[in-house]
């Protein structure tokens, strides 16, 4: 008897059933742990780092230092997204990418539809995840970093209030912003960059 990944029967079952998978599918609620390896941007432009690091955005492009993919346990040198990674910000990464029916049950368990109407109805600055604390009616906002993987994007949610983040550092100068300020997380409460 082989075995496959893909069950090609999927969409034609119950839509009650699909949307119990998926939602078996996202992390467990709760804290999470993070890795990621930080590093000077400007001594590693062309390091196998910068391949692995996070999408820059609007805020982040111009930050000293990039967050990447963690070290392989026991390797020194190597560093893979996937590879030995036990972030859970990979947990349900693919499920933004698998089809709409997965992407739409995402949005609706982070709730984006909700922290956009917020921005809505009040004059959000444009701002990124801060390690201060910003009120109990925000610690289950989330957050996403764009990592490239394959030739493809893996949208990585968090809970920067909730969540912790192990940072590993790699060759880092002196820095001149926080080093909190190089994981490139943007939360829809704060910036329209995840709107639906």
């Amino acid at each position: 008897m082989s075995t496959t990944q893909t069950f090609h029967n999927f969409a034609n079952l119950p839509y009650e059933l699909r949307h119990q998978i998926w939602h078996m599918a996202i992390r467990p609620a709760g804290p999470g742990i993070h890795h990621f390896s930080i590093f000077q941007s400007a001594k590693n432009n062309n390091s196998s780092l910068t391949k692995l690091a996070l999408r820059d955005n609007e805020q982040h492009a111009h930050c000293d230092h990039k967050a990447a993919a963690p070290r392989v346990a026991g390797m020194q040198k190597l560093h893979s997204r996937m590879q030995g990674n036990p972030s859970y910000y990979l947990w349900d990464a693919g499920l933004w990418t698998t089809c709409t029916e997965s992407r739409e049950i995402m949005l609706a368990h982070f709730r984006i539809r909700h922290w956009s109407e917020m921005i809505q109805g009040h004059r959000w600055e444009i701002c990124f995840w801060h390690s201060h604390p910003v009120g109990a009616q925000h610690d289950n906002e989330p957050a996403m970093a764009i990592a490239p993987y394959n030739n493809k994007e893996l949208h990585l949610m968090v809970n920067p209030h909730r969540d912790l983040f192990c940072l590993d550092p790699q060759d880092l100068g002196p820095p001149s912003t926080g080093i909190e300020s190089s994981v490139a997380f943007h939360s829809p409460v704060r910036s329209t960059d995840m709107g639906p």
